[in-house]
């Protein structure tokens, strides 16, 4: 081979290299700005999601805010498809959205857990003690289902009770009557409520049809009256469970002491049906417990101005008898008191006693108590 020829390979073989390089520096540099554009594409999306979920939470937090001076209200709040959390860690309550949180602030709010929906259900109750104390506020989701099992055979709780209770229920909610929990089938719910009005009701077993659905999805609450007539009025127990694989066990609160609360009125019982969580249950109740007080010291304050003015005769001196301050005694409750049954009761018996006199007020022409 002359050196002509050689030459000429050597020049081929170098052109070829210097493509091959040219190619991988290509690929290379390629790869390195797509790699820029993904990053920077990645943390704009982060940036849009977060100030969306702010977005959000701001519009549920004013919502929260008009709702608690509305009674009775229901709205339907549409939304970009999204998961939110709801949760109450030392009764410090937060809704989660996309890595962003918002505290609930002074309101009571009743919700599940978890939810994953582009709508949220809201409906307002006020919380009458018997005086107004606040309102009360429940949130859910379409996508989770209650179920109210009513037995047909059932004598624990009266046929008017029952039906005030469910036909009282916004018709925005997704729930169903049945007469037995073996016969619910499982239809891809993200989650399932069980609603008991009777401990005999309940074996704590899981039904059948729902036993390989997740742990977290299945969760249960029994209504256990103490007095079948006056459920609501304190003399029943609401009874917080939660699936674990084949048997319902105790959902008790953070500090594993209890799983129940008694029904101080039924706008607590609307409330333990939407709470999934027997711990941001017992918050929001600690917290309208808390407020009770503070409301009933200023009607009990208001009752002796009251009393002095028709001891001065400001008033008519008649009156005097609808002011006794001795009505408020069973308002000296706080959040600790409630699992003693003789204060609960005592409470209502309070309650009892201050509506009888207010009214005598009113038929006589006397101001008002509250």
């Amino acid at each position: 081979m002359n050196k002509a020829n050689k030459s000429t390979i050597k020049k081929n073989k170098n052109a070829v290299v210097e493509v091959q390089f040219n190619w991988i520096f290509i690929l290379i540099a390629g790869a390195l700005i797509l790699a820029f554009f993904i990053i920077i594409i990645s943390k704009q999306k982060a940036v849009s999601d977060k100030k969306l979920s702010v977005d959000i939470l701001n519009s549920i937090d004013q919502i929260m805010s008009g709702q608690k001076t509305s009674e009775n209200r229901q709205d339907v709040i549409d939304m970009f498809k999204t998961s939110m959390s709801y949760s109450c860690g030392g009764c410090d309550c937060a809704i989660s959205l996309g890595g962003m949180s918002k505290s609930k602030g002074n309101v009571v709010l009743f919700a599940p857990s978890e939810m994953r929906s582009d709508r949220l259900l809201t409906w307002t109750q006020s919380w009458d003690m018997p005086f107004r104390v606040t309102n009360f506020i429940y949130m859910t989701v379409p996508e989770i289902k209650y179920y109210f099992i009513v037995p047909s055979t059932s004598s624990a709780l009266p046929e008017s009770i029952k039906t005030e209770f469910i036909s009282n229920l916004p018709v925005n909610l997704s729930y169903e009557i049945v007469d037995s929990a073996d016969s619910i089938q499982y239809k891809g719910e993200q989650r399932i409520r069980l609603v008991f009005f009777s401990v005999l009701d309940f074996n704590g077993v899981v039904p059948a049809n729902l036993q390989k659905v997740s742990d977290p999805a299945i969760t249960a609450l029994v209504i256990d009256p103490v007095d079948s007539s006056k459920w609501p009025d304190g003399k029943a127990e609401l009874n917080f469970y939660k699936k674990s694989k084949t048997d319902f066990v105790l959902d008790n609160d953070e500090e594993g002491i209890s799983n129940s609360y008694p029904a101080l009125g039924i706008q607590s019982a609307y409330g333990a049906v939407y709470s999934d969580s027997f711990q941001n249950f017992k918050c929001n109740m600690d917290d309208a417990v808390k407020r009770l007080n503070l409301v009933s010291g200023v009607y009990e304050e208001r009752s002796n101005i009251l009393s002095e003015k028709a001891v001065s005769g400001e008033i008519f001196q008649g009156c005097s008898i609808y002011y006794s301050t001795g009505y408020f005694n069973g308002f000296d409750i706080n959040e600790d008191d409630v699992s003693d049954t003789g204060k609960v009761f005592g409470l209502y018996s309070s309650i009892s006693m201050l509506s009888t006199w207010n009214d005598g007020a009113i038929i006589n022409s006397c101001p008002r108590i509250y």
